[in-house]
């Protein structure tokens, strides 16, 4: 062990490497879990947004398909009538 020591004190660029080898996986460490608050909030509100956007579109769909369910159960004067109240809502 005392050997070991020796050439450690005898070689400054072994400590010098040490060192800046540790000072390197720290801030990798530090780059790589760079998560600040202020980053989580923004993702925060991007998935909240997104969910809302998601729900309105699953509610949208499912009117859409309604609609279809109604178009299709139509008869010919069933469907003047309705040509008509689309026509008038314009």
């Amino acid at each position: 062990m005392k050997k070991i020591w020796t050439d450690i004190k005898n070689h400054p660029i072994i400590i010098i490497g040490a060192i800046v080898y540790i000072l390197i996986i720290l801030y990798t460490v530090k780059v790589l879990d760079d998560t600040s608050p202020v980053r989580r909030n923004e993702i925060n509100e991007l998935l909240i947004t997104r969910d809302s956007l998601i729900n309105e579109i699953d509610e949208l769909d499912s009117i859409k398909n309604e609609k279809i369910i109604e178009i299709y159960n139509l008869d010919n004067d069933s469907t003047v009538k309705l040509f008509y109240k689309l026509v008038s809502n314009k």
